[in-house]
């Protein structure tokens, strides 16, 4: 079969002169396990804090509203908060949102149990004010809980955790 294909409009493809085409791999569609775009995991879940100052429970930290946020308790000597995704995901990145800009210095971990727990960041020394950080994840890390350990409080502020959203897709068995 011959195939003869006519140009319209202003440029027309011309031997030598067109770029070609980049190559790209091909991909064989699966129907029974089509890929699903990353969404969005965390908004209402379940949180587990290490403690909670009065008025500023875990709840506040994934409830969708950026005014409100989880604080620890001011005894709290290892402050973290765990958030339950209720399933498995494979993750690509994790939002954490604070009420004010400051140095958080933190790291963020990986659990499928709550017990054995795997790196995903460390920001142990981190000296850059931020409201809002977007973490990548490596590759295949994955989990059912995701644990933001914080190291120490910035400067002149207490550790305060407005939103935390984990952003990926569901991991199939």
């Amino acid at each position: 079969a011959d195939i003869t294909v006519h140009f319209t409009g202003p440029v027309a493809w011309q031997e030598g002169k067109t770029l070609p085409v980049e190559p790209r791999p091909y991909v064989k569609y699966d129907r029974r396990n089509p890929p699903s775009p990353p969404q969005s995991f965390g908004h209402n879940s379940p949180t587990f804090p290490s403690s909670s100052a009065e008025g500023h429970s875990g709840a506040l930290a994934n409830d969708g509203d950026p005014q409100t946020f989880w604080q620890p308790a001011a005894n709290d000597a290892d402050p973290a908060f765990v958030l339950d995704m209720e399933r498995f995901v494979n993750i690509v990145r994790v939002r954490l949102s604070f009420p004010q800009a400051a140095a958080y210095q933190f790291k963020i971990e990986v659990s499928d149990d709550q017990i054995n727990w795997k790196p995903l960041a460390d920001l142990s020394n981190n000296d850059k004010a931020t409201a809002t950080l977007d973490q990548n994840a490596p590759a295949n890390t994955a989990g059912r809980f995701v644990r933001v350990h914080f190291q120490k409080a910035p400067v002149n502020l207490p550790i305060q955790l407005s939103e935390m959203e984990v952003i990926g897709t569901i991991k199939s068995q």
